[in-house]
C-alpha cells in the first residue's frame, strides 16, 4: 500500500472487532491492515480510544469498504435484536428478553416456562 493515498475507514472497539472487519474487506477483495493491533496490549492504562485498532485502505476502495461495513454492522445490530427480543404466543407483541410478562397483554413468555 502506498501510505500517501492510505485513509482508515473503520475504528474498532477491540482486535477481534478489528480482524472480523478485515476479515470481510479480504472477502470483497480490498486490501487493509490493522494499526494499532499492538495497542490493546496497554488498554485500561491509556484511554480506549487511544488503542482502537484501526482499519486502513487504499483511498480508492474507501466508499466501497464504507458501504460493506455499515452493512455488515447493521445485519450485526438486527441479528443481536432479534436474539434477545421473544414473541408474544397470545398477542404476537414483541419482547426484550429481560421481560417475562408480555408488556402489552400480560402474558407469560411461554419459552421461560418449565
Amino acid at each position: 500500500m502506498n501510505e500517501d493515498q492510505i485513509r482508515e475507514v473503520y475504528s474498532a472497539d477491540n482486535l477481534i472487532e478489528a480482524e472480523y472487519i478485515q476479515n470481510l474487506l479480504t472477502a470483497a477483495d480490498i486490501e487493509s491492515r490493522i494499526d494499532g493491533e499492538h495497542l490493546q496490549l496497554v488498554s485500561g492504562k491509556v484511554p480506549a480510544q487511544l488503542v482502537a485498532p484501526g482499519i486502513m485502505i487504499h483511498a480508492d476502495d474507501f466508499d466501497r469498504a464504507k458501504a460493506l461495513i455499515e452493512e455488515a454492522n447493521r445485519e450485526r445490530h438486527h441479528n443481536a435484536e432479534s436474539s434477545q427480543q421473544w414473541t408474544c404466543s397470545h398477542c404476537g407483541e414483541k419482547n426484550e428478553a429481560n421481560f417475562e410478562i408480555c408488556w402489552s397483554c400480560q402474558q407469560e413468555d411461554e419459552t421461560q416456562l418449565t
